[in-house]
Parts: C-alpha cells; sequence; structure tokens
C-alpha cells in the first residue's frame, strides 16, 4: 500500500530534497514549517500565506539556511495544495493515492474555478434564496429551488453545501465536467466538516419551514441532533412519500383514471388546462422511474380515450387513421397540437361564446381591449349636440370589420372614425360605411320628425285622410361619391309641398348636412 508523505509530494512538485540544512533537506523543512507535516493542513493554507512564508525564507542569510525557490517550485507547491484539496473533497486518502507527477496547468485552473465560486458565493446565494415553504407551497416546485440555493454556499471545506442532501449514501466516482459537481458527489457524509455543514443546511431549513405547522412536525424528532441531511429525507418522505405510495404518483394515478376532455366547460375544465394535467401525469411518471414508463403508442391511446367532445371527432378519426400507418409517423405532441388547433378553431372570433369572441379579438390585436373607433379620434366633434352620447353608449348592433393591416375594430354607421383609421378601411367596407350611414340617418331623421308630423301637417291637410306619407327611405347608392361633394338644391321654407314641408320643419339642417356630408372625400 501506497504511503506518501508531505514531503515526498513536496519533492515531486520541483522543492529540492538533497540539500541539507541542519540535517534537513529544503522539502523537509517546508514540509515541517508550512503544513506541519499534514495534509488535513492543507485545507486551511491559503495562497497568500504560502507566498508570504516562502518569501520570509529568501530574506534568510545563508547561515541562516536561506531558500530561494524558481517560480515554477512555486507554481508545483500550489498545485501540491490543489491536488490535497481534491483528495479530501472527494473523500479520498492524499497519502494513499499514488502518483509520479503533478499536471501544474490542470491543477491550478481548478484552483481558479473553486476562487471563483467562492467569492461569488454570497452575491449569488442571496438572489438565489428561496421562498418561504409554506402549507399552500408545493414542495416539487420548492425543494429544487432549496437545493439550488444551497449550491450557492461553500462548506467547511468549500465543498457546495448541497452535497449534504444529495440522494446517494455513497461517493459517485462518475466523471464530472464541473469541479463543484465532481466535490458534491464524492464528498464525504461524516467528520468534522460534515458535522459542521449538515448543522448549517438545519438552519436554513427551519429558517425556510417556519410557520408551516406539518413540516415542523416532520423535523421534530431530530431538532436536537441539527443534522440538515435527516431534517431534509423526513421532509421528503413526507411529501413524496416512497415507493407506489408516493403523494405525486397517487395524484398522478387519480389523474389518467379521471381526467377527461368534453369542451370549453369553465371553471370546470378547458382545454389548456386538459392538456397541462394529463402531460403532467406522465411526466411525473418519467420522473420518478428515471425512464420512459409510458411510450408513444401508451400516451395517444390514453389520449384518445379522454376526448369526449363532438366537435373533436373529426380531428380524432383522423388520428388514429393516423396511427394505423406504416411507419407511424403520429406522436403525442402532434396529437395534442391538433386537438389544440380545433379547439382554437371552433372558440375563436367566429365562435358562439361572446367571452372567446372577445378573448379572440384581443388576441389579434396584440394588446388591451378591444376598441371602437371613435377610440381613434383626435378631437370631440363640434356643434350643437354633435354626436351627442356616442361616446359613452353601449351599442349592440355593433359589428368588427378588419383593416388592412389586420387591426380588429368595432363597426356601427354612428361611430366616429378618425383619417388615419379610415385610410385602412378595405373598398367595401367604405361602401358599407356610406351606405350604412345614409340609411341610419335617414332612420334618425324620420324618428326626430314623427312628433312633429300630425301637429304640422294637420293644418295644411285638415282632413287626415288627405295627410301624405312620410318621405320613403331612399335606395343606397350604388357606388363611392366623388371627392367633391356635389352641389345641393335649396329647400325653401316657405314650400308647401309634402318634400318641403319635411325638409323646413327639420330647419334646414338635412340640407346642411349634405354639405358636410363628405368632408376630406370620406362619409361624415
Amino acid at each position: 500500500m501506497t504511503v506518501n508523505t508531505v514531503r515526498q509530494l513536496l519533492a515531486i512538485a520541483g522543492v529540492d530534497d538533497t540539500l541539507l540544512f541542519n540535517d534537513e533537506t529544503q522539502a523537509q523543512r517546508l514540509a515541517s514549517d508550512l503544513f506541519d507535516d499534514a495534509f488535513a493542513s492543507c485545507m486551511d493554507k491559503s495562497y497568500e500565506e504560502i507566498d508570504s512564508d516562502l518569501k520570509s525564507y529568501t530574506q534568510l542569510t545563508a547561515a541562516q539556511g536561506q531558500i530561494r525557490l524558481q517560480p515554477g517550485v512555486k507554481r508545483g507547491i500550489k498545485a501540491f495544495v490543489q491536488w490535497t484539496r481534491d483528495m479530501i473533497r472527494t473523500d479520498l486518502d492524499p497519502a494513499a493515492v499514488p502518483i509520479a507527477v503533478f499536471d501544474i496547468a490542470t491543477l491550478m485552473r481548478r484552483y481558479k474555478s473553486h476562487e471563483n465560486f467562492v467569492k461569488k458565493s454570497s452575491t449569488i446565494s442571496s438572489t438565489a434564496n428561496p421562498c418561504q415553504f409554506t402549507p399552500s407551497t408545493k414542495w416539487d416546485d420548492w425543494y429544487p429551488t432549496f437545493i439550488n440555493f444551497l449550491r450557492t454556499i461553500p462548506g467547511r471545506d468549500g465543498i457546495p453545501l448541497d452535497y449534504v442532501c444529495r440522494s446517494n449514501d455513497a461517493p459517485n466516482r462518475t466523471p464530472q465536467t464541473d469541479i463543484l459537481d465532481e466535490y458534491a458527489l464524492q464528498a464525504p457524509l461524516n467528520g468534522e466538516a460534515f458535522k459542521t455543514d449538515a448543522s448549517e443546511v438545519h438552519t436554513y431549513l427551519t429558517k425556510f419551514i417556519a410557520g408551516n405547522s406539518t413540516a415542523e412536525a416532520k423535523i421534530q424528532a431530530n431538532l436536537a441532533q441539527k443534522n440538515g441531511r435527516l431534517d431534509y429525507f423526513a421532509l421528503r418522505d413526507h411529501y413524496e412519500g416512497i415507493g407506489i405510495n408516493a403523494v405525486d404518483i397517487l395524484k398522478a394515478d387519480h389523474t389518467l383514471e379521471s381526467l377527461f376532455y368534453s369542451g370549453e366547460k369553465k371553471p370546470h375544465m378547458w382545454w389548456d388546462k386538459f392538456e397541462s394535467e394529463l402531460t403532467s401525469a406522465f411526466t411525473t411518471y418519467d420522473k420518478k422511474e428515471g425512464r420512459a414508463v409510458y411510450s408513444n403508442e401508451m400516451k395517444l391511446r390514453a389520449l384518445l380515450k379522454k376526448i369526449n367532445a363532438d366537435f373533436l371527432q373529426q380531428t380524432k378519426s383522423s388520428i388514429q387513421v393516423d396511427m394505423t400507418r406504416i411507419p407511424m409517423t403520429m406522436t403525442y405532441e402532434i396529437a395534442l397540437a391538433n386537438f389544440r388547433n380545433s379547439v382554437n378553431s371552433k372558440f375563436s372570433v367566429a365562435g358562439n361564446t361572446p367571452h372567446k369572441t372577445r378573448r379572440a379579438i384581443q388576441q389579434v390585436r396584440g394588446r388591451g381591449r378591444p376598441v371602437r373607433g371613435k377610440r381613434y379620434e383626435q378631437r370631440a366633434p363640434r356643434g350643437r349636440g354633435a354626436n351627442r352620447g356616442a361616446f359613452t353608449q353601449k351599442r349592440t348592433d355593433k359589428s368588427f370589420i378588419t383593416l388592412t393591416d389586420g387591426t380588429v375594430i368595432e363597426y356601427h354607421p354612428s361611430f366616429k372614425f378618425a383619417d388615419d383609421v379610415f385610410k385602412k378601411f378595405k373598398p367595401e367596407d367604405k361602401q358599407k360605411l356610406y351606405d350604412d350611414r345614409a340609411q341610419y340617418k335617414r332612420a334618425r331623421a324620420v324618428k326626430a320628425l314623427a312628433p312633429y308630423h300630425h301637429a304640422t301637417y294637420a293644418n295644411m291637410y285638415p282632413n287626415q285622410r288627405n295627410l301624405p306619407p312620410l318621405p320613403p327611405p331612399l335606395p343606397p347608392s350604388p357606388t363611392l361619391p366623388p371627392s367633391l361633394p356635389p352641389s345641393n338644391t335649396s329647400i325653401s321654407a316657405n314650400s308647401t309641398s309634402p318634400s318641403s314641408s319635411y325638409a323646413s320643419i327639420m330647419g334646414g339642417r338635412n340640407s346642411q348636412a349634405g354639405h358636410r356630408h363628405y368632408q376630406g372625400g370620406r362619409p361624415n
């Protein structure tokens, strides 16, 4: 069995082991003076202290035993220190591991990596601080944040504290690319350093579960030991369960037995929730077993059994046909996407559900609530009674149109639209607005005239049987008018014709409105 000494390893690092001073070689003197002939001293000996000690040797006289070392030898000593630390941190005995030469470059890189971890640990740990583990907090969501928090904190010997809560008791010697992972997987779970680290983890754990009576009760039996590893596994066994009785496994079993989709029935079930819960159940099994428990075909069969909605039967049949093809290209993820698209198509803007319509409009616009054209106004209308109440009225007969840039807006002939919005109207929508607005204004005029009809005409037509009917609505204009407004014929207020009386009663406003009807080449 190999038995290394500090002196021997210093000699391998390059320190002269032949020159004598007071019957001691340089390697022997440095082993005794710098490291007390003990490998454990390397855990607490900083590189700054080594440099200081070596400098003091250069200030001695030859009679006093002066030692001058080349820079390469000094690096070799530091490499020896890092190698020794690696051995102790990975539960290996430096005295029993054979070594012929130190890979100085690799060891110095490992030193720099660990030094950087220690320097940044305080800042990183403050950002990685987990939330309190309350009764409403899910264990599966919380414990990864706690483990990540422990990983940011170096323990007594510089090992990240997450090693205290690792699953395996024995060291895992599988090579790792990350030096910190290597330390955490191989660190000893005994000894003075582990006891110190386990106590620190206990302190953190009791802090984060404070106020959670259930969690506090589970670690009550271990309080005297102040062992964070015992505390952590007591909590894990409770919240995760053991074997087939694990809480998350039982929940996944219940999901696969009871979950089904028969349509958008909020708050009880809707597609997004259905898809999330089903996928989560499959993932739970895989996570617990460390393998794919349900194959792609098994997931597909389970999915199809749970789809009961009538409007999805065609999509379901299509997927079933694809599953019979050789080779089968249908996957669980593709099937979910097909069903999702069918649901979204059913409950889109054209759907029958009001809240779905509003949601779809919001998605098209990309922000906020759907707005009427009035929101695009740059200024309020002027004039006595102009558009009175139009800005607060909620119409039930409105509709929706899509502009040339894809924006969806509310539409009604009574709404005002700013110039920049009107320019984005499709040609057919411009024609529709012209026709609808003309018809809307005629209807309002007829409604306004009704209270005066008989009172005004009674004097001209004493015989009520000769009372002329109101003018019929004009047919809609087949085309948009020219950019310049047409000339309007003035109507005399003294005219006695039925049509003249109609215009006179309105006080000439209809004539004036005709001139204003196409301000800026567009309906007003």
